[in-house]
């Protein structure tokens, strides 16, 4: 994530405030509640894939409960790195690994991708920097720091950041900023660039 620094400040004149947590972190700004670097820094986030599941490998299993609550769950179980939530009947799935996928109508299957080391650092260096942002807009964004990857839910289990940059600027061109802002929102997801970052804030303007 220190790669987001530059980006992010763009993403923030740009109100882009979806991953807002990310936004608080790479400010480095404070904020109630907020004790230490660490906890400016998302240190994870997943990258969700609709109708698919990940069949065997279960280390733990959930049922009546979010998709939210299934991916802190995944957060706090140290063996896990992915999860298939079926939005069906409300059961989660913790798996050990990301493998195999079949096709399901209703799963939603991910994986884990960890904060880079370093970017709880980067945080409070960025502090001084822009300490002029409006705390308004950064309680915003921290409100809705998790919702990335419900917002943006990848179609293909091997759909890439550069594959969803092309779909972006293809809809951009045509003026579907709203679909040109979703493709965008998948490919930020998964890269974490700041130039993305920067695109990401540009078409939610």
């Amino acid at each position: 994530m220190q790669d987001t620094a530059d980006g992010v400040i763009n993403m923030a004149y740009g109100r882009g405030i979806k991953f807002g947590a990310l936004l608080v972190a790479v400010l480095g700004l404070s904020w109630p509640g907020i004790s230490s670097a660490e906890d400016l820094v998302p240190q994870q986030r997943f990258v969700m894939i609709q109708d698919v599941d990940l069949p065997g490998g279960d280390i733990s299993s959930l049922f009546d409960t979010t998709l939210n609550a299934c991916q802190k769950a995944c957060v706090s179980n140290n063996a896990c790195a992915a999860l298939t939530f079926n939005a069906n009947n409300g059961s989660c799935f913790l798996k050990a690994e990301f493998g195999e996928t079949l096709e399901y109508a209703g799963a939603l299957s991910g994986y884990e991708l960890k904060a880079t080391p370093g970017a709880a650092a980067l945080a409070q260096i960025r502090a001084s920097e822009l300490s002029f942002l409006p705390n308004r807009e950064l309680s915003h964004a921290l409100a809705l720091a998790a919702d990335l990857s419900s917002l943006y839910q990848n179609r293909s289990s091997t759909g890439s950041g550069a594959e969803y940059k092309a779909l972006a600027e293809q809809q951009a061109s045509s003026g579907n900023f709203s679909s040109a802002s979703a493709y965008m929102g998948l490919a930020v997801n998964i890269t974490d660039a700041a130039s993305d970052w920067a695109e990401y804030a540009q078409l939610l303007r």
